[in-house]
C-alpha cells in the first residue's frame, strides 16, 4: 500500500508539474541597440519593458559577452541568433535598431524565435521611460512571440510527404495522423494523365465518423482552367468553393465563405481585364474581436459583367486601419506623441507647418533711432536720439483652434497671433543734467490670422494672412526729477495703429524653415508727439518687417531667430506745434519738417508646439 501510495503521488506530481513547465515564461535576450547612446539608455528602457511574468529578460552582460563573438550585428542572421540562443539558453533573441522618425524617435524590432527569423515592427515613442510606452511595448512583444512559437508549434505537426517515382511519373502520399484521436488522414496520388492534363483526385475519410470530404478532379481544358466545387458533408460548418474560370482576355477568382464559425471570410472576385485592368476586392471582418481591416480596390467599367458590360462606378481608395500595440498587426506599433496626441490619425497628424498650438517666449534686443528733418543751424536744430541697442523680453503666442481636430481642414488656418515685446533696464539721460531717467520702451500686438498651406507634406510652404492692432511705447518715465524739462529734447511717442499682415514660411530643409513677413501700419494716434506744446499735427505712415530661420528641434520644440526692422515717417502738417514752427522764436516759418523714427532688432525664441 505505502508503494502504490508513493507512485500516486510521483504521478499526480508529474501532471501538475508538466503544466506549470509547459507555462513557464519565455527567456528573451536583447541584444544591444543600433544607434543607442553610450550608456544605452534605450536599451535599458526596453528591457525594463519587457522584463514581468510573462517575459525573462537574460541580463545585459550575459547577452554581450554572447553576441561579441558575432562580427556585424547589424545583419544578424538566422545562424548567428541560434548560435547566442544556444549559448544563453534564450527561447527569442530581441535586436532594435534606433532612428529619427517625423514624430520623434522609431525603434526598429528584428525577432529570433526557436532560432528562426520572424516579421518584425516598429514603435514610434517620444519618451522610452514613459509607463505607456512600456506597457504597449511590452504586450506587443509579448503578442508577436506567442504567435511566433504557436506557429512554430504547427509547422512540427505538418504532414510528412513522400514521394514516390513509379514509370516516369510522380505520386505523393501525404498521410497526418491525429495526436490523441482517432482520425487519420488520407490523401490519394496526385496522377499525370497523358496529353499534358493533370488530374487531382483526394480523398479525405474520416475513420469512426459519417463525414466524408472528396476533391473531384482538377482538370486542364483548352482555354482555361476549371476547379470543381468542394463540400464536407454532415457537419455543422458548410465550405463550398464555386468554380474558378479562366476566360477570354482575363481571370476570375470566385468567393469563398466559411459558414457556422465564428469568423465570416469572403472575398470577392478578383478580375483581370482586356488592357491590363485589374480589379480586387477583399473584405476581412472579425467578429468579437476589436479589428476590422477593409480593403477596398478600383472598379472600373465593365466589371459586373463577363464580356466588359455593366455599369460605371468611381474608384474608391483603399482604407486600412492599423491596430494597436498588443494586436495582430505586424507591420509596425506606433505609441505617438508631439503632433498625433489626442487621437488623430496617422494620416490626419499636426506637423510644425499645421501646429494647433505654438508659445516662443526668449529675449531680443532693439536700437531705437529718432532723426528730425530741420532748416536751422545745428546749436537750434532737434538733436538726433541714436542710443545703444538695448536688452528686452519677448513672448509670441499663435493659436489655431479648428486645427486640433482636423489639421487639413480650410477652416484650420483661422487664427489668433499675440506678439509681446518690452525693454529691460533701458535709462536716457541730458548732457545738460546728471540723472538718468527710465524709458517704458514696449511693443503690443494682436492680429487675426488666417494661415494658407500650398501643399500637404510637412514641407509644404505656408502663407499667412492678418489684419491687427499695434501698440508702441517709448516713454520717458520721472520727468519731473529735472531741473529744466527742456534739458532733455525728446519727445514721448505711443503709437496706436492697425495693421494688415502677410507672411510666408517656406522650409528649407525638413527641420528648417525660413520665415519672412511684413505689416503696414495704419497710425491712428502718436501720443505726445502730437501735442500742441511738442510738434503738431502731422501725416504719419508707417512700415514693419521681419525674417528669420524656424528651427525644428523635436516633434514639440523648435527654435525661432529673427531680425526685425520698423520705420515710422512724420510729415509735420498745419501751423505745427511749438518744437516745429517757434524753436528761433520766429513763428511764422516752419524750423522742423518732419521726422523718422527707426528701430532695427532682433530676437532669439525657444517655443513649444502643438
Amino acid at each position: 500500500m505505502k508503494r502504490s501510495s508513493y507512485l500516486a503521488l510521483l504521478v499526480v506530481a508529474f501532471a501538475i508539474g508538466r503544466p506549470l513547465e509547459a507555462e513557464a515564461a519565455p527567456k528573451v535576450a536583447l541584444t544591444p541597440i543600433d544607434g543607442d547612446n553610450k550608456d544605452q539608455d534605450v536599451r535599458e528602457a526596453v528591457s525594463e519593458a519587457l522584463e514581468g511574468n510573462d517575459l525573462v529578460v537574460i541580463p545585459r552582460k550575459d547577452v554581450n559577452k554572447a553576441v561579441n563573438k558575432i562580427e556585424d550585428l547589424s545583419e544578424l542572421t538566422e545562424a548567428d541568433a541560434k548560435k547566442i540562443a544556444s549559448s544563453l539558453n534564450a527561447d527569442a533573441i530581441i535586436h532594435g535598431r534606433l532612428e529619427k522618425g517625423d514624430d520623434g524617435k522609431k525603434l526598429k524590432f528584428v525577432l529570433f524565435v526557436g532560432g528562426k527569423k520572424t516579421k518584425g515592427f516598429s514603435v514610434t515613442f517620444s519618451n522610452a521611460k514613459s509607463p505607456k510606452f512600456k506597457r504597449l511595448l511590452h504586450d506587443k512583444m509579448v503578442a508577436k512571440i506567442s504567435s511566433a512559437k504557436a506557429a512554430a508549434a504547427e509547422d512540427d505537426e505538418e504532414p510528412v510527404a513522400k514521394k514516390k517515382k513509379k514509370g516516369g511519373d510522380d505520386e505523393a502520399v501525404a498521410k497526418k495522423k491525429k495526436k490523441g484521436g482517432d482520425d487519420d488522414e488520407e490523401v490519394a496520388p496526385a496522377k499525370k494523365k497523358k496529353g499534358g492534363d493533370e488530374e487531382v483526385v483526394a480523398k479525405k475519410k474520416k475513420k469512426g465518423g459519417d463525414d466524408d470530404e472528396e476533391v473531384a478532379p482538377a482538370k486542364k481544358k483548352k482555354g482555361g482552367e476549371e476547379a470543381v466545387a468542394k463540400k464536407k458533408k454532415g457537419g455543422d460548418d458548410d465550405e463550398e468553393v464555386a468554380p474558378a474560370k479562366k476566360k477570354k482576355g482575363g481571370e476570375e477568382a470566385v468567393a469563398k465563405k466559411k459558414k457556422g464559425g465564428d469568423d465570416d471570410e469572403e472575398v470577392a472576385p478578383a478580375k483581370k481585364k482586356k488592357g491590363g485592368d485589374d480589379e480586387a476586392v477583399a473584405k476581412k471582418k472579425k467578429k468579437g474581436g476589436d479589428d476590422d481591416e477593409e480593403v477596398v480596390a478600383k472598379k472600373k467599367k465593365g466589371d459586373d459583367d463577363d464580356e466588359g458590360g455593366g455599369d460605371d462606378e468611381e474608384a474608391t481608395p483603399a482604407r486600412s486601419k492599423k491596430v494597436a500595440a498588443g494586436g495582430d498587426d505586424d507591420e509596425g506599433t506606433s505609441v505617438r506623441g508631439g503632433f498625433n496626441n489626442g487621437g488623430t490619425p496617422m494620416d490626419r497628424k499636426r506637423t510644425a507647418n499645421r501646429a494647433a498650438l505654438r508659445l516662443d517666449a526668449g529675449g531680443s534686443f532693439a536700437k531705437r533711432s529718432l532723426a528730425f528733418t530741420s532748416n536751422l543751424p545745428a546749436d537750434q536744430r532737434p538733436k538726433a536720439f541714436n542710443p545703444s541697442p538695448v536688452p528686452g523680453l519677448r513672448l509670441d503666442l499663435e493659436v489655431y483652434p479648428l486645427a486640433l481636430s482636423n489639421p487639413f481642414g480650410a477652416a484650420a488656418g483661422l487664427g489668433l497671433a499675440v506678439q509681446y515685446d518690452k525693454t529691460v533696464g533701458f535709462n536716457v539721460g541730458s548732457s545738460a543734467e546728471a540723472i538718468r531717467l527710465p524709458v517704458n520702451q514696449q511693443h503690443l500686438g494682436v492680429a487675426a490670422k488666417y494661415r494658407l498651406l500650398l501643399g500637404k507634406t510637412p514641407t509644404s510652404p505656408a502663407i499667412n494672412f492678418g489684419f491687427g492692432f499695434g501698440k508702441r511705447t517709448f516713454i520717458v518715465q520721472n520727468r519731473g526729477a529735472l531741473m529744466n524739462p527742456n534739458s532733455l529734447d525728446l519727445p514721448d511717442t505711443d503709437y496706436q495703429f492697425f495693421a494688415p499682415q502677410l507672411g510666408f514660411r517656406v522650409p528649407l530643409a525638413k527641420m528648417v524653415a525660413l520665415t519672412a513677413g511684413g505689416e503696414g501700419m495704419l497710425v491712428t494716434n502718436a501720443g505726445p508727439i502730437q501735442r500742441a506744446d511738442s510738434y503738431g499735427r502731422a501725416k504719419i505712415v508707417g512700415i514693419s518687417g521681419a525674417a528669420g530661420l524656424d528651427i525644428i528641434l523635436t516633434s514639440r520644440v523648435g527654435m525661432r531667430l529673427q531680425g526685425e526692422f520698423t520705420r515710422i515717417g512724420f510729415t509735420f502738417v498745419g501751423n505745427g506745434g511749438d518744437l516745429a514752427n517757434n524753436r528761433d522764436n520766429d513763428p511764422t516759418d516752419r524750423d522742423v519738417g518732419g521726422a523718422a523714427d527707426q528701430s532695427f532688432g532682433g530676437s532669439a525664441t525657444l517655443g513649444v508646439i502643438y
